[in-house]
This record gives structure tokens, sequence and C-alpha cells, in this order.
């Protein structure tokens, strides 16, 4: 990946597993897309659950150009997260109403263990066989 224009490019992973995933993910998607310009976006996809969790989830993965810095996207995709009911019960009830992470920052991988899962792998590499930001 490159940056352009002085901007910085970020990849991020979408995911929910409510009742209302795919609504929540495309919602989050609209958000991100407000944050970012040249945004691409995957399709959604529903993916198996990880680890312990028994409901699937519905993800995306978007590329996107920005001037800020890699820790205001972090910040404001946890804020994101929190007003949209990703909060403590949320998580001891398994229940991911909506996770938005940076999985890599121009180019650079900042989350291997989700570069490396399916559940970002398939929207990454249905966005990456066309062209980069």
């Amino acid at each position: 990946m490159t940056t352009i224009d002085n901007n910085s490019t970020v990849v991020v992973s979408f995911g929910s597993n409510t009742k209302q995933k795919g609504d929540n993910v495309v919602e989050a998607i609209r958000w991100f897309c407000g944050l970012m310009k040249d945004a691409r976006v995957s399709h959604v996809y529903e993916t198996a659950p990880v680890g312990s969790g028994t409901a699937p989830y519905a993800n995306a993965v978007a590329i996107g150009c920005t001037d800020m810095c890699l820790q205001s996207v972090t910040m404001a995709a946890k804020e994101y997260e929190l007003i949209h009911g990703r909060d403590v019960e949320a998580r001891r009830n398994g229940e991911v109403p909506i996770d938005i992470d940076v999985v890599m920052w121009n180019g650079d991988i900042s989350r291997q263990q989700d570069f490396a899962a399916d559940f970002f792998q398939i929207g990454y590499t249905a966005l990456t066989r066309n062209q980069e930001c």
C-alpha cells in the first residue's frame, strides 16, 4: 500500500454477531466512509464464530485514506463501538454489536492475528484484487 498526498492509508475490519449484524456492519461502514477519503469497501459476508463464540459474524473490510493519525482513527473506532453497544455487559454475554479494528496502516500490519484470519482475508483479498488507495 502507498501513501498519497501526505495521507495515510488505513485498512479496517468490521464485524458483528448480533441479530442485526448486517445492519450494524453497514452502519459502521457509513460512519467510516465519512472519516475517510477515497474509501473502498468489500461486500458484507458471513463467517463462523471465532473462539468460544456461538453466533456467526457479519464482516467487511474497508480501505481509506486519511490525514488523521493512527491513534485518532483507533480512538474514534473504539468510541463508535462503545456508543453502539460494545460495552462490558455485551462482552460478558459474548455479543459483539460492532467491532472495528485497524488491521493495517500505511502497508504495515498492526494486527497480525486479524490479518491472517478468514474474517479479514475474504474482504481484503476482494478489495486488493482491484486497485489500491
